[in-house]
């Protein structure tokens, strides 16, 4: 099934007017443009797997609910800011591995689903949610709260999958920066259950992805360093990278015109971790890796994450 068909890609296009609107949005702290969420369901998401089901956590008690009480029938949006909404997937046999999916800056999950709705047919099983102000989870985004809510999800999944499973994380975008963060600040127990990472065109530092996109336009090239200093870096997993040492793939579009290559890069040598590889897809664009149901990447993805080698599996031994 091709899920990209009639679905909107995100959008981050740097353009002068951006530029003014990245100024003025400084005065309410400079995020705000990195947010785009809606609630229009893109796909009907309960055809994608016979195997599925929804669930909805609340981030402060950790209760989970299988539907929401008096609830609209068309995506009904719980006013509560600490309700998250997501789904599970599961594939037909035994799971190799679970494999939790942070999605980029735009829409909802329905809408990112086309990237990794596919896994559970390779055996893994796919954790997908919304951040606060996504979809169906209640709330407003914010940085802190995206982080928040990232952290509360693996602390879930955790609880949720048996002691010997092994979790991965797929990150895109924005969401890889929201990923980094999430699992950067989480308790060492929940860390040490995290097994490898995916960053797909992702980033970070939020000051550094203006920097890079400001230098590909040579008019704005002098403005790259004072414009991104007026933007907050606050959330930023740049500083606490050396707390992660889980095994790392980046991924990269060589013509990314959202988050340029560079980002990407400076994200890779940044890493402190010494199990790291960097992947550059020859022209291509953003979030390109995926989306393709004949990509080829997806088969290679499979088979990446069967042969890692986790850090609990080298403790055990």
């Amino acid at each position: 099934m091709d899920l990209s068909s009639g679905v909107l890609m995100f959008r981050f296009n740097l353009k002068m007017d951006f530029v003014i609107l990245g100024l003025l949005s400084c005065f309410t702290g400079c995020v705000s443009i990195f947010y785009y969420p809606d609630d229009f369901q893109y796909v009907n998401i309960s055809s994608l797997s016979p195997k599925s089901s929804e669930f909805f956590l609340n981030v402060q008690t950790k209760i989970e609910y299988s539907s929401l009480p008096d609830a609209p029938v068309f995506f009904p949006k719980p006013i509560a800011s600490e309700i998250l909404h997501g789904h599970w997937f599961y594939p037909k046999g035994d799971s190799k591995g679970t494999v939790v999916h942070f999605h980029g800056n735009a829409q909802n999950l329905s809408a990112h689903l086309q990237f990794s709705y596919w896994l559970p047919d390779y055996g893994y099983t796919l954790v997908v949610f919304d951040y606060r102000g996504y979809g169906k989870s209640g709330g407003k985004v914010t940085r802190p709260g995206t982080i928040d809510d990232g952290k509360a999800m693996l602390e879930y999944v955790v609880k949720k999958t048996p002691p010997n499973e092994r979790i991965h994380i797929f990150g895109q975008s924005l969401g890889g920066a929201v990923a980094l963060a999430s699992v950067a600040s989480s308790e060492t127990a929940i860390q040490s259950r995290i097994c490898s990472l995916v960053l797909e065109s992702t980033f970070d530092s939020y000051q550094s992805v203006v920097r890079h996109k400001l230098a590909e336009f040579g008019s704005l090239w002098l403005l790259q360093y004072p414009v991104s200093w007026m933007f907050s870096d606050q959330g930023s997993a740049g500083k606490a990278l050396d707390k992660l040492n889980q095994n790392t793939l980046v991924l990269h579009g060589s013509a990314d015109p959202v988050v340029p290559l560079e980002a990407g890069k400076e994200l890779f040598e940044n890493l402190k971790s010494p199990l790291k590889e960097l992947q550059i897809h020859p022209g291509g664009v953003h979030t390109p890796f995926f989306v393709r149901p004949q990509s080829p990447w997806r088969p290679r993805l499979a088979k990446h994450l069967s042969e890692l080698k986790c850090r609990k599996d080298s403790d055990s031994n």
